[in-house]
């Protein structure tokens, strides 16, 4: 009998979960996050991990490469109407979201 592909669906990632991701692509730090989010360090840590799972990535570079490349960063954009900025917290960043 020949063998037949089977595609799999990876996990989606949930709304917390894709909230963490936009933070972290934010340059946003653990601690950041868990304080922005009314959450303990550990709990962000096991979101990052499902992210790392669902994503098939080991860091955290790769997770926001890989959610910016298939478009998972900037999903909420649209309805807002205002574009994304990534990156580092500080003076450039505020100077590129005023302009």
């Amino acid at each position: 009998m020949p063998a037949r592909l089977v595609e799999v669906a990876a996990p989606a990632l949930t709304a917390r979960e894709l909230e963490v991701l936009r933070l972290i692509g934010a340059g946003r730090t653990t601690r950041e996050i868990s304080t922005l989010l009314g959450v303990s360090r550990r709990t962000v840590e096991n979101h990052k991990r499902r992210i790392f799972a669902k994503l098939d990535v080991q860091s955290q570079a790769h997770a926001v490469a890989s959610a910016a490349r298939l478009g998972l960063l900037t999903a909420s954009a649209p309805a807002a109407g205002t574009p994304v900025l990534l990156g580092r917290p500080g003076p450039l960043l505020d100077r590129l979201a005023t302009m």
